[in-house]
């Protein structure tokens, strides 16, 4: 169309010709066109004809201002590190008159942190301007690690998983006493082979009821006993016409009972009575090797310790959930080496989740053919508030001779600064900021110590506390 048609469309009232949109942008000042870009982009670069950055709007993005205003008067593949110079060439390259080039993703270096990972497309505003628009993808790339990670650690987990499940399960075929797993609904989830050598005359053992094992006379019985099993805490023994069974709920998996056959031939020796007795009783026992490494123990141990089972500790050393430890190991193992035994020792354990127990402990020494053996019987006292350090005269003089000078004066100092830390606690009515200033520690200080003592829980809270601040 030519000027004078124009402007007689123009005169006559018809509407000018639509113009494309990278001409329309065009047309605007760059002082106007700036904030329009800022409010669709993360960051928006004009562009001269050289690649020159003639003006930055920012967005929603990462990066300090100040840094990307020194992007002003720099060549766009300056800004990027090096790997991303091509696409920034390329992407200037491909720009075309009329249309948007892109999307390409470079990496703008930081010298405080990682690279700052944008979208850029590309549109030419008229033959020696154009415009860069960009998209920070750090939020996505911050997403992507995450799921990378999380799927790593479940692959991880997956494999500890199927190793411990391979090792379950070639014990469980090897062992030479009949085992099964009986469902809540009282069916056999799982059977060893020696359970299905056992009743070889019950076809498809698993997933039948647990009374087709047994005679007719007995089934009311034995479902008695599986149901009792299940509710208990410990282990059941139940007898019947072909032995003996012991039965006890699997943790981690409620309603499921495991359940041990013994084979019914002759009576149990004294040592397998007096096992049985110990599995069973109230208070916690142990037995460790010379080196106080856990070789066998009992629920009430697995439950002061808060640990699943007592399966998970072998090969463990008690010295773990000792409070005084060093000190207490010493003690022990002078008592034994000097009189065989030692009664009454006072001290503190402390389990898994935090939570500490006064304890007083008896051990005892034996040996056998595999070597030294040392029986730890523990019995929980009720903790006391007096005033004191833990020990009376004589048993610092005991002590003497047996522990170097500098444990048990580092053993008092524990106890007199527990001491000190819990009466700041209980004047300030449990304030920690306040307790700190009484004792002239630093808060952090003060939580160190309290971490340390066993005074904060699992929620990082004093035991019986709140944490409220001045």
């Amino acid at each position: 169309m030519t000027a004078d048609a124009e402007m007689d469309a123009t005169n006559s009232g018809r509407p000018n010709p639509i113009r494309s949109a990278t001409d329309l942008l065009g047309a605007l000042p760059a002082d106007e066109l700036t904030p329009l870009l800022a409010q669709t982009a993360d960051v928006a670069l004009l562009l001269d004809e050289a690649g020159i950055i003639t003006d930055v709007a920012l967005g929603d993005i990462d990066m300090p201002e100040d840094v990307v205003a020194g992007w002003r008067g720099q060549r766009f593949g300056d800004t990027v590190t090096k790997e991303s110079q091509d696409k920034v060439r390329r992407l200037l390259q491909a720009s075309p008159t009329d249309g948007v080039a892109g999307p390409t993703q470079v990496n703008h270096g930081r010298s405080d942190g990682p690279d700052l990972p944008v979208r850029y497309t590309a549109a030419r505003l008229s033959q020696n301007r154009s415009v860069a628009i960009g998209r920070d993808l750090t939020r996505l790339a911050d997403a992507q690690r995450r799921l990378l990670e999380a799927q790593r650690a479940a692959e991880r987990s997956y494999a500890e998983m199927r190793r411990s499940e391979t090792r379950f399960r070639q014990y469980f075929h090897n062992t030479d006493e009949a085992v099964v797993f009986v469902d809540a609904t009282d069916r056999i989830a799982d059977a060893n082979r020696i359970a299905t050598e056992r009743w070889r005359h019950v076809p498809r053992m698993v997933g039948r009821r647990i009374t087709d094992l047994f005679e007719a006379h007995e089934k009311p019985m034995i479902a008695s006993v599986v149901a009792a099993a299940r509710l208990g805490s410990g282990m059941t023994r139940c007898q019947f016409s072909g032995g003996e069974a012991l039965m006890a709920p699997l943790r981690g998996d409620p309603g499921t009972v495991l359940i041990r056959f013994l084979s019914g031939d002759g009576d149990p020796t004294g040592f397998e009575r007096l096992g049985r007795v110990v599995e069973t009783m109230p208070d916690p026992f142990v037995v460790t090797d010379g080196s106080f490494n856990i070789v066998t123990t009992n629920h009430a141990f697995a439950d002061l310790t808060d640990t699943p089972s007592p399966e998970r500790l072998v090969g463990l050393s008690v010295d773990r959930w000792l409070g005084r430890s060093g000190v207490d190991l010493s003690v022990i193992r002078a008592a034994l080496a000097d009189a065989g035994s030692l009664r009454g020792y006072n001290t503190v354990m402390q389990g898994e989740l935090g939570q500490r127990y006064e304890v007083e402990i008896s051990a005892t020494r034996a040996v056998d053919r595999g070597g030294e053996l040392i029986g730890l019987a523990l019995r929980q006292v009720p903790r006391t508030n007096g005033p004191g350090i833990g020990r009376s005269p004589q048993e610092f003089t005991d002590l003497v001779g047996r522990v170097p000078i500098k444990e048990i004066v580092r053993e008092t100092t524990d106890s007199i600064e527990r001491m000190c830390i819990e009466a700041a606690l209980e004047l300030s009515g449990d304030n920690r900021a306040s307790a700190a200033e009484l004792l002239g520690l630093s808060r952090q200080s003060l939580y160190v110590k309290m971490r340390r003592y066993g005074i904060v829980d699992g929620d990082g809270l004093e035991n019986g506390a709140s944490d409220h601040l001045d």
